[in-house]
């Protein structure tokens, strides 16, 4: 058993690595390992809109509060199922 688990490890140490690299951007970066490109500065007039911008998502406490509700009702369900 410990012979086939090593084989299967072996087969899929090269993806794994492969995937890793990838994702932490080691690998497939358009200049190599350095971020060379230069960001473009924001219009300040835009960064000053977004300061005095009205938030559109106002009214959300309340699905906000009923998910807290229903977290700790479960919660504590699940407490007194595990004393029972």
């Amino acid at each position: 058993k410990g012979f086939f688990a090593t084989i299967i490890a072996v087969v899929l140490a090269a993806p794994m690595l492969w995937l890793f690299a990838y994702g932490s951007a080691l690998i497939a970066r358009k200049n190599g390992f350095a971020v060379m490109e230069r960001s473009v500065a924001p219009d300040p007039r835009e960064q000053e809109e977004m300061l005095f911008d009205e938030d559109e998502d106002e009214g959300d406490e309340g699905i906000l509060a009923l998910g807290a509700v229903t977290h700790w009702w479960l919660s504590f369900r699940a407490f007194l199922h595990r004393r029972a």
